[in-house]
């Protein structure tokens, strides 16, 4: 079983890996200010530093990108019904005979 973990804000993970990233404080000053680990303050700054370009992409990209995941997401959940209720279809006419 999972010991009951902590949960933080978005806030002070941004806060935290922006902190970490300014250099003006060590990690284990930060950590020991903010009640944390140092291992989840390390990957939240390595996140940031990994997704912070994501924040620079346009509006209007996102929301294209974003219809289009979500065009696929139906496209596959419309597959899968209609596998569903073929697969049921075929295992009631196979077993009735």
């Amino acid at each position: 079983m999972r010991k009951n973990q902590k949960r933080y804000d978005a806030k002070l993970k941004a806060k935290v890996a922006l902190a970490s990233l300014k250099g003006d404080k060590t990690l284990l000053e930060i950590c020991t200010e903010n009640n944390i680990s140092k291992s989840s303050a390390i990957e939240w700054r390595e996140t940031l530093y990994k997704e912070a370009s994501a924040l620079f992409i346009p509006f209007c990209e996102r929301e294209k990108k974003e219809k289009a995941l979500k065009y696929r997401v139906e496209s596959l959940l419309k597959t899968v019904g209609e596998m569903k209720m073929e697969t049921d279809f075929l295992k009631k006419n196979c077993l009735n005979k």
